[in-house]
């Protein structure tokens, strides 16, 4: 797969070790509090497809999660690779174009994924965006997990979305 990345969002990621040691990072509360809505926190191995910031939050948990880490970019991809965290596979993507197996996650986190910003990294208009929450959907599994009549998957406990479209 490869992703096509605005050349502004190219250069800006570019010195991956200097973004990634100045990058906003989130309180464990939050966290706690994000993963307690996903059903996840305190499951022992839960898998997760990560986009964003997250993967070294969720890899130094205790539950031992199973993570696939989505990132467009390669330099931040070798950052994160070099970090070698425990249950973390990395992979070449991004939240409009994950290729992870239909139903093998337990939670999918979006955080820091940019997709409308002042600057334009990429535009999130309605097809795109639609496209964002099929690919979310398609890798949750759980027993919880229904498809309705046109065979989409229905909103379930294990599903928590804080969709933004405006500043």
């Amino acid at each position: 797969m490869s992703t096509t990345i605005d050349p502004r969002a190219q250069a800006g990621f570019a010195n991956a070790a200097a973004y990634d040691a100045h990058r906003p990072s989130y309180p464990s509360e939050a966290v706690s509090s994000l993963l307690s809505h996903l059903n996840i926190a305190g499951k022992s191995g839960a898998h997760i497809v990560e986009v964003g910031k997250f993967t070294e939050l969720l890899a130094a948990r205790e539950e031992r999660y199973e993570i696939i880490a989505v990132e467009p970019q390669a330099d931040m991809r070798a950052q994160l690779k070099a970090k070698n965290l425990r249950g973390v596979t990395i992979i070449e993507g991004n939240a409009a174009g994950m290729n992870v197996e239909e139903g093998w996650a337990d939670a999918c986190v979006a955080a820091q994924a940019r997709f409308a910003t002042s600057s334009t990294i990429e535009n999130l208009d309605t097809e795109k965006r639609e496209n964002v929450k099929k690919q979310v959907l398609e890798v949750l599994s759980g027993g919880d997990v229904e498809r309705n009549e046109k065979g989409e998957l229905v909103l379930h406990g294990s599903t928590y979305h804080a969709w933004t479209s405006r500043i």
